[in-house]
């Protein structure tokens, strides 16, 4: 073979090297990709969990303002993480704890000045944390089902080490 025949050889195998480097690193890319968008996702769940458990476990009587600003804070983010509608949903969310913090406000100053609309206002926030209760419930599903990166085996590592524990229903990716 002459000396133009080995350098298309050599020139031929180089080509086919880079192909599969490049082909490698752009699944690489597509998988930090995914790693980035679950994590913000993981935060925003994080915050949504936080909120929600306190309304679960401690009443919207003693939900702080704070944890509900940090709520506000990556649900503005939530609709480039999760889409348009559950996005909204998240947003829904936030503006219905909020109005039942409003309420419980109102609720307490009326409390403290025998104002007679006491037992109104009373009604009125326990029908609100009902409705919040309900569409935690509802939005914790679908924040679950929307949570789709895991292990090849279908474990959640980053889930575990987080502390919280849970386990989503997963694809493998």
């Amino acid at each position: 073979m002459e000396m133009s025949g080995w350098i298309a050889v050599i020139a031929l195998l180089l080509s086919v090297v880079s192909a599969v480097i490049a082909w490698c690193s752009v699944k690489q890319s597509k998988r930090q990709n995914e790693i980035s968008i679950h994590n913000q996702r993981f935060v925003i769940y994080k915050e949504f969990s936080r909120l929600r458990v306190d309304l679960m476990t401690i009443g919207g009587l003693n939900v702080s303002r704070e944890v509900l600003l940090d709520f506000c804070k990556v649900e503005r983010l939530s609709e480039f993480y999760y889409g348009t509608e559950l996005g909204a949903d998240l947003t829904d969310y936030f503006m219905q704890v909020d109005g039942l913090l409003r309420i419980r406000d109102r609720m307490h100053e009326a409390e403290k000045r025998n104002n007679p609309n006491f037992h109104e206002i009373q009604n009125e926030f326990l029908l609100l944390e009902e409705k919040c209760q309900d569409l935690g419930r509802n939005l914790d599903s679908s924040l679950r089902e929307n949570c789709d990166l895991c292990d090849q085996d279908g474990s959640h590592e980053a889930d575990v080490i987080s502390g919280l524990g849970c386990r989503l229903g997963c694809h493998v990716v």
